[in-house]
């Protein structure tokens, strides 16, 4: 009889590589210089440019700043590495600006406010916008002109991805809807409320668990809820709020010891934990306190960090890990690289 003879590989070379070759969809990383001359510019202050780059592309960059070539990592599907790449060609033409640069996957919202509330929602020295920006993984822009011809209106610009541009619509409008509330106190409330009842972002107000359905509360409305919001091991106060004078005071506990909790992206916990756990039991040797994190949350939720420990000791693990997240590898704590160089990590929300 005839014997069946299986095809060899060799038959159909074309068709090997395309069973070699990753799918379409799938997620690659690919390495790139630039020039050191446009390094700045495709930061942008406080890293506020690769937030808008990642936004646009939909693609994660990092830049790595370290060495005497200037290397711009790309992780994401080919697609989007090959726009995150023409972006960042823009920019790093003499006359590049981002006003140049094609929206892509990114939204633009216009969100109008009060004049009388654009103070809070900049804070001190930029500190409030800073953290709106961490927090959302959007890009915030204030236009202090006015907005149109309502002298009391201003116009806020919001360029992100979908989740990312919703998050920062509804972190803007909630500071600006308690405005006789510290900004960076409501916003903790705000994302204490969002760990804890599992909304997605963009679906409020009315706030349910929140006093006044989260609408002109007072600074006693923000003191009540910190004490009968539930208690939930998913409060927590916004990572840009870390020593804030104006965060709400942690529990206090027995032997002058005190429990806060901090959200954080998912993604930012092998960093934060370290090989081994060798940079979170770093932390917990500085500060003096234990360092717990529950990674058990829904997808796109924020994983929750619980420190305990007496009141100076949780402040400074609280600063730590900012440093940990803004800074990226090169945190000056063990499993960190050096204090001498930045390399910007930016968090993408999942859409």
């Amino acid at each position: 009889g005839s014997v069946a003879v299986p095809v060899t590989a060799t038959a159909a070379p074309a068709a090997v590589a395309a069973a070699t070759a990753p799918p379409a969809e799938a997620e690659i990383e690919e390495k790139d210089s630039i020039s050191p001359l446009y390094v700045g510019r495709v930061i942008g202050k406080g890293g506020e440019m690769v937030r808008d780059l990642q936004a646009r592309s939909g693609c994660r960059i990092d830049l790595d700043q370290t060495g005497p070539d200037k290397i711009i990592t790309y992780r994401g599907t080919r697609a989007k590495i090959n726009f995150a790449k023409s972006l960042v060609a823009i920019l790093c033409q003499p006359d590049g600006k981002p006003e140049d640069l094609p929206l892509g996957e990114a939204q633009r919202k216009i969100i109008f406010v009060p004049a009388t509330v654009i103070g809070k929602i900049i804070g001190r020295g930029g500190e409030m916008i800073r953290t709106l920006q961490n927090q959302s993984a959007a890009k915030i822009q204030v236009d202090h002109s006015g907005a149109g011809a309502d002298p009391n209106q201003r116009q806020i610009t919001v360029i992100g991805t979908p989740t990312s541009a919703l998050k920062a619509e509804e972190m803007v409008n909630f500071i600006a809807a308690n405005p006789q509330m510290d900004a960076m106190a409501g916003l903790q409330m705000l994302v204490r409320d969002k760990a804890s009842s599992g909304a997605a972002w963009g679906t409020g107000p009315p706030y349910a668990n929140m006093p006044n359905g989260g609408v002109g509360m007072t600074q006693a409305d923000q003191a009540y809820y910190g004490q009968s919001g539930g208690g939930s091991g998913a409060y927590g106060a916004a990572p840009g709020g870390y020593g804030a004078a104006a965060a709400m005071p942690p529990a206090a506990g027995p032997g002058g010891t005190v429990t806060d909790t901090v959200p954080a992206a998912k993604n930012y916990m092998g960093r934060i934990i370290g090989q081994k756990g060798v940079t979170i039991n770093d932390l917990q040797r500085r500060s003096g306190c234990d360092i717990q994190i529950n990674q058990d949350v829904a997808p796109g939720q924020d994983c929750i960090i619980t420190i305990t420990g007496p009141p100076g000791g949780v402040q400074t693990a609280r600063q730590m890990l900012q440093e940990i997240i803004e800074m990226g590898p090169n945190h000056p704590y063990a499993g960190g690289a050096n204090r001498e160089s930045l390399k910007f990590v930016c968090r993408i929300s999942s859409t």
